[in-house]
């Protein structure tokens, strides 16, 4: 019996040890398991880009194409926010894709610098401007810079809204490290800016598919199309993107949310003194152009050579001689004089000049400017009234049916019909955009001797209508000649070249999504772009880009300080252009800052505004707009592209 009694007991011990066993194995699988699970979120927590690290204060982000390093920086409040400073969002532009859209970079190894700009695009500099080449200046120059005031360090970080910025410069030059947006981290919005091909470089086109179309614009699109990837590893909301520009800067904005390709690529947008609908944006021979620097860098090149011939040969000279290239072009063009330095830098074709509506000798320093060109310009052209021609690079009209057309036309038609992005748009002008410019009694006589100089060739106007136009327009402003009346003289240019189509833009843009318009009319410490000149009585005080030193510090003046109003007027603009950056709406509360002002919507049958001046005013129906409007809809027929 006792013997029966161990057996049982020496049984169940080995039941037991079995048991133990088993349970060990499950012991090592769970903890092997546990392993792998610890081992694969260790992993995730270091690579996934939402959660980047620190090397001692410098960030270190993953996004698509690999690893970036930034570094800190505070705005002159003291806010901290993180740099990314020359990201590639495209492969360099060089050997066989120059000339071609660009493509999507190589991803890299290891974690690559990007703590500082040292390449900036090739750039054909205004004439006034230091003329001393920036020895950043490359033609791999595709970067994009991200600054955020936060960045996602836990998963349940709320995204920030994003402004992407597209600086003005004529088409031909211009960079985005000229700018400041201290004002717009301080209210924790993420801003973008990026490095873009421009002129013969990113504009040149022979309209057959061997040079394609507004390679400038498409460098834009890859890069928002980067954006929409990439921005949330930086803080940013990819469905809060506004995208912001002035002067030419501002035609590109508009040409954006006119094409189709750049849908779903912008939530809003801000439109600062210039319209993708007024004549000045596009180009009307660019074919002839693009030969005309083949032509112009080889003698013995032909303009009945191919395309391709073309392509070979500019394939042999150095970027910089190809942007830096003087050409005749098939239409006159003219040099745009701001008084102090911004210059519009265009050539006129001298057999041209025996074609041109409106005639009269270079007046002044004019001859001197002529002599660089051996031709005579009339002061009418030389003097900044470009009523027929169009900036020297500029974009181009595409066939639909090429690949990747970005702009088809009519543009103005697409704005009015709702063939746009209908994204909600902040929009307006200085008081006198031209106020800039040295017109003279001479320049006015010019136009008065023949009035219709003053029709845009591109407008379709019936010729026998032209006269009748053209009066009726001077009529708006004068019963007198011009030159009689340079005050009129002054304010009809400040129109016809630049308030006219931005207002109509605006009135066009209102019946399909929400948009606020604006004259920036305060004149303080700040507004030192223009020297003072001379001026006939009873214009506006600021002309072409006066608000910018305001909101980003442009080319300002470290010798000069700012007033209280001054920084008052700084507040106030960061202010209307953060909320509307941020909620689509410029004054979405009542606010003291904004004297408790509700800036009102321009609506199919109201054009409001805000004045921004010493005080805010709420208007209606800006400058002469209505009517124009009421003479251009008499004489103007469809289709219409620009305004």
């Amino acid at each position: 019996m006792s013997f029966i009694v161990g057996a049982n007991e020496v049984n169940a011990c080995y039941q037991s040890v079995l048991r133990m066993q088993d349970m060990s194995k499950i012991f090592y699988v769970y903890c092997a398991i546990s392993a792998v699970i610890f081992a694969y979120w260790l992993k995730v927590k270091v690579e996934d880009p939402t959660f980047p690290y620190f090397e001692n204060s410098n960030p270190v982000l993953k996004i698509h194409t690999g690893q970036i390093r930034g570094h800190p920086l505070k705005t002159e409040n003291g806010k901290s926010y993180y740099a990314f400073q020359e990201i590639p969002y495209a492969a360099p532009p060089v050997g066989e894709l120059r000339f071609q859209e660009a493509i999507q970079p190589e991803p890299w190894s290891g974690i690559l610098d990007t703590t500082k700009n040292t390449k900036v695009c090739y750039q054909k500099k205004p004439p006034l401007d230091d003329q001393t080449p920036d020895p950043r200046e490359n033609e791999d120059c595709l970067y994009l810079n991200v600054f955020t005031p936060k960045l996602p360090l836990e998963e349940t970080s709320s995204l920030l809204p994003v402004m992407v910025y597209i600086y003005g410069g004529i088409g031909q030059s211009g960079e985005p490290t000229e700018y400041n947006f201290d004002l717009f981290l301080e209210q924790d919005i993420v801003v973008v800016t990026l490095n873009f091909r421009s002129g013969a470089l990113g504009l040149l086109t022979t309209k057959d598919g061997v040079f394609p179309a507004n390679i400038a614009l498409k460098d834009q699109n890859l890069a928002l199309k980067w954006i929409q990837s990439n921005i949330n590893y930086f803080g940013g909301d990819p469905s809060k993107v506004t995208l912001a520009g002035h002067s030419s800067g501002a035609v590109s904005v508009g040409f954006h949310v006119i094409s189709k390709q750049s849908k779903g690529l912008l939530s809003r947008a801000i439109l600062q003194s210039a319209s993708p609908i007024a004549h000045l944006g596009i180009t009307v021979d660019a074919r002839h152009n693009a030969f005309a620097v083949g032509k112009a860098l080889d003698p013995n090149f032909s303009f009945t050579n191919s395309s391709t011939d073309l392509l070979r040969l500019l394939e042999m000279f150095p970027a910089e001689k190809i942007m830096r290239t003087e050409i005749e072009f098939h239409h006159p063009m003219i040099w745009m004089q701001y008084a102090s330095q911004d210059w519009i830098d265009v050539v006129d074709l001298k057999s041209s000049v025996q074609h041109l509506p409106c005639e009269l000798k270079v007046l002044g320093d004019g001859a001197d400017h002529a002599s660089i060109y051996d031709m005579s310009v009339p002061p009418h052209l030389r003097g900044d009234l470009p009523y027929n021609v169009p900036a020297n690079w500029t974009m181009t009209i595409e066939d639909p049916i090429e690949k990747n057309a970005f702009l088809t036309g009519p543009f103005h038609d697409d704005v009015k019909d709702g063939n746009i992005n209908k994204v909600p748009i902040l929009i307006g002008i200085t008081d006198e955009e031209m106020i800039g410019i040295d017109l003279t009694p001479e320049m006015a006589a010019s136009v008065d001797n023949n009035i219709t100089c003053i029709v845009n060739s591109k407008a379709n106007i019936k010729e026998e209508n032209k006269l009748a136009f053209a009066t009726e327009l001077r009529d708006i402003y004068t019963k007198v000649p011009f030159q009689q009346n340079m005050t009129a003289f002054y304010k009809f240019n400040s129109d016809v070249i630049f308030a006219s189509a931005l207002i109509r833009h605006a009135d066009l843009h209102s019946k399909h999504a929400e948009t606020y318009f604006y004259q920036f009319s305060y004149k303080g410490h700040l507004n030192g772009l223009l020297k003072p000149l001379k001026r006939p009585p009873g214009l506006g005080r600021n002309g072409h880009c006066e608000e910018l030193p305001y909101l980003y510090k442009y080319r300002w003046d470290p010798d000069v300080i700012p007033s209280p109003s001054d920084i008052l007027t700084r507040k106030r603009l960061a202010t209307l252009w953060g909320n509307f950056i941020k909620y689509a709406n410029p004054t979405p509360s009542r606010d003291p800052v904004l004297e408790n002002k509700i800036w009102p919507k321009v609506t199919p049958n109201e054009l409001n505004y805000l004045d921004i001046d010493h005080n805010l005013s709420v208007r209606k129906d800006p400058r002469s707009y209505k009517a124009w409007k009421q003479r251009l809809e008499k004489y103007l027929e469809h289709p219409i592209t620009t305004y």
